[in-house]
């Protein structure tokens, strides 16, 4: 008789598409808890200007101490393409800061004023130089941010636009733009972002702890501009008053430079100039003389001063 009835309802297609859908629904929930579960990385995820170049870099990230490093050529590569090895020590370079560091040593100079850092640069394995990135956000006028709990570190220059957006309610921020990709994080309602681009009615965002994906587009709501890109225009100026022959200075080493930049500076600050010619009759072409331009450019423009070559 069991067996007879078993057959019975197997027979009974109502039951049977009841049956079906059970199971097919079953499956829909364990398989979408399984998506939205978060993306758990083994990896820290370095983001440079709202880009990710996590798989760009050469060298690993080092995180000693609380203090995040980069090595001596992804910062080269994604940072400053000026940073410069003299002897045992790094000079690096932006738009206004010239930063010296010396290996081990809890300090570094920038535009020839000496700070204390809780980190150092230091040699890592293969004679690798690091760098301490966390402690050089004044070197490079960066927003620095690192996320132990999501592994994420994000670097934003000043100089780039920022956008922010909120959310409209609680949401996923997912790796790819499909509601079936790895979910990266998720955000609450009113949570804050940072607006990267938008494509096919997905926003590519920043969480505040540095999560880079996307979010449906209809999602986010009070867009503002929190800082605007700054370009970087070469203007045309007057012949400087002001002149300076550099072609018998001694400018091989750092120190030599610097000092010439300084009195370069106090001598047109004194003299209340904005610009200065410098002339170098020798080789335009020589490594000091390049560097003597870049450092020079940096630290005069900081005091508002521009360098003509």
């Amino acid at each position: 008789m069991k067996k007879k009835k078993f057959k019975l309802k197997l027979k009974n297609p109502k039951r049977l598409l009841i049956f079906i859908g059970i199971i097919i629904i079953l499956f829909i929930i364990i398989f979408a808890n399984k998506k939205e579960k978060i993306n758990q990385k083994d990896y820290i995820s370095l983001i440079v200007n709202n880009e990710d170049i996590t798989n760009k870099l050469q060298n690993e990230i080092i995180i000693k101490d609380n203090v995040q490093y980069l090595s001596f050529e992804d910062i080269k590569n994604f940072l400053d393409e000026n940073i410069y090895l003299e002897g045992k020590n790094v000079i690096t370079t932006s738009d206004r800061k010239v930063t010296y560091l010396k290996i081990n040593d809890n300090s570094l100079e920038i535009n020839g004023s000496t700070i204390q850092i809780t980190g150092q640069m230091f040699k890592a394995e293969k004679e690798k130089i690091y760098l301490p990135i966390s402690q050089m956000q004044n070197s490079y006028d960066i927003e620095f941010l690192y996320n132990s709990e999501y592994k994420n570190i994000v670097i934003s220059s000043f100089s780039n636009k920022k956008e922010c957006a909120t959310l409209k309610k609680d949401c996923s921020i997912k790796e790819k733009m499909s509601n079936s990709s790895n979910t990266l994080e998720k955000l609450k309602k009113d949570d804050k972002v940072v607006f990267v681009s938008k494509e096919k009615g997905w926003a590519k965002v920043i969480s505040k702890n540095g999560s880079l994906g996307y979010v449906k587009e209809k999602l986010l709501k009070d867009f503002v501009v929190e800082r605007e890109e700054i370009n970087q225009e070469e203007t045309t100026i007057e012949e400087p008053k002001y002149k300076k022959d550099i072609t018998k200075s001694n400018i091989e080493k750092y120190k030599n430079r610097k000092k010439l930049i300084n009195k370069i500076i106090e001598e047109a600050v004194n003299k209340k100039y904005n610009s200065v010619k410098i002339i170098y009759s020798k080789d335009k072409e020589a490594q000091d003389f390049k560097r003597f331009k870049i450092e020079a450019t940096a630290m005069l423009k900081e005091s508002g001063i521009t360098a003509v070559f």
